[in-house]
């Protein structure tokens, strides 16, 4: 069923993979769906600087040059309207929010007074929960105290800085462009604030690596009193620094064994210092402290993405919207459809995706299948759940499911065990470039 020989590198961020022409007009709620939370993704796409391992959707500039403050002013009228738009759709409506995030890129990149207004715009046109997450993703490198109140004084409720590490060596390795000591500083200057919650995020699997290198830079964060920390396998993908270096056989990687060995002696430490795993990458020192979007996005919430290159999932449809910034902007300036590509799913593509994203989550609750389909899990899945179970990839009895740390590094594979036949070895698709060819992502 899944060549357990060697890990499976192209990451699954999506389900189903291959994605049509779609537009706006064809989102419609599934008869049979009922979201367990419904939350906000709002994209930043600008950067500092491009890090070495960096695909994502990002624009470089320069944040104090002029002509860049009156883009970023263009791109936060643009993503208002984008957001009155889903309005005029009429998507707000019999909708609560659970959670807001603004991802990127980088949030930070804005200025103390952008964000606020950022945050408070979206509190005051959506109905949000009571207790709703509003989540900020930041980077030491353009965080400061100025920035970090407004953030606070704007309801923020958790905060998401990316480290990477703390070892000065490996940050000149990932081109991260920040110091340790900056590091340290934005995480006190964060502490320091009201925002409750603050997540940092860490890689292994970096080139010559030590796994004490790892797990030191835990020690680190839970001295500092970091709540949640993000630790994920180093991704090597194209159009990256990396990726040439890799081709040109300049990068070498940790072997799978050095890998795997990592994994467990991670798990071991955060275990150890008093956190606790509850999804593949994301450990928490309480479990009060977890990820609301996480939770939304692995366990069949809904969400609306707005910004370039966003990806939606809602009333049954998954979508993304256009990747260029410049033509997301001007699509939107002229109330046009900004939509690239998507598809909305049948009920078994629907339960394939419960299980491609579900399992990351520990536990998985065979009680919550059963609620949203009116069968039982292994009535659909019990072959493949078998299977998985023999192959000591995970642990199951009559309430729940939960991956090994086998199961963990294979979690790719695994995902893709559950793709329909018709999916099979289909890669995930990012929408269409405008000469129509599909841009495609893979990871090494």
């Amino acid at each position: 069923m899944l060549n357990l020989d060697t890990v499976e590198r192209d990451y699954v961020r999506w389900y189903p993979t291959a994605l049509g022409a779609f537009a706006e007009g064809e989102v419609e709620r599934a008869p049979s769906t009922r979201p367990f939370s419904t939350g906000l993704y709002v994209h930043i796409p600008y950067c500092d600087k491009k890090c070495s391992f960096c695909n994502y959707n990002v624009q470089i500039k320069n944040r104090n040059d002029d002509s860049t403050r009156d883009l970023v002013r263009t791109y936060i009228r643009a993503i208002k309207d984008h957001a009155l738009r889903c309005k005029e759709l009429r998507w707000h409506e019999n909708v609560r929010v659970d959670s807001l995030y603004l991802g990127g890129g980088t949030p930070s990149f804005l200025k103390a007074e952008e964000l606020f207004d950022l945050l408070t715009f979206f509190r005051a046109e959506f109905d949000f929960d009571d207790n709703a997450e509003v989540s900020v993703e930041g980077n030491p490198i353009s965080l400061d105290s100025e920035k970090i109140d407004a953030l606070a004084k704007a309801g923020t409720s958790r905060l998401s800085i990316g480290v990477q590490s703390f070892e000065p060596r490996l940050l000149e390795i990932l081109g991260r462009g920040v110091t340790q000591e900056e590091n340290i500083e934005a995480i006190r200057m964060a502490r320091a604030s009201h925002i409750p919650i603050l997540n940092i995020d860490l890689i292994y699997r970096n080139p010559s690596q030590s796994t004490e290198e790892l797990l030191e830079s835990i020690r680190i964060a839970r001295e500092l009193g970091v709540n949640q920390v993000s630790l994920y396998p180093l991704w090597v993908r194209p159009k990256t620094e990396f990726h040439n270096a890799f081709v040109k056989q300049k990068l070498s990687l940790p072997t799978e064994q050095d890998e795997f060995e990592q994994l467990v002696a991670a798990r071991a430490e955060f275990k150890r210092l008093g956190y606790e795993q509850y999804n593949v990458f994301d450990f928490v020192d309480d479990r009060a402290n977890i990820c609301v979007n996480t939770f939304l996005q692995w366990q069949d919430g809904e969400w609306i993405g707005i910004g370039p290159g966003a990806t939606s999932y809602f009333r049954g449809s998954f979508f993304i919207h256009t990747y260029d910034t410049a033509d997301y902007i001007r699509k939107i300036q002229r109330g046009e459809d900004s939509v690239n590509a998507g598809l909305t799913l049948s009920r078994q593509e629907r339960m394939e995706r419960t299980m491609v994203f579900g399992l990351r989550m520990f536990p998985f609750l065979k009680e919550r299948f059963f609620g949203q389909y009116g069968e039982r899990v292994e009535s659909v899945f019990g072959d493949k759940l078998r299977w998985l179970e023999d192959q000591e990839l995970l642990q199951q009895d009559a309430r729940e499911i939960r991956l090994t740390a086998r199961g963990i590094f294979h979690i790719n594979g695994i995902s893709k065990l559950f793709y329909s036949p018709n999916r099979k070895g289909s890669l995930q698709t990012l929408g269409r470039k405008k000469d129509g060819t599909l841009i495609l992502e893979r990871d090494f």
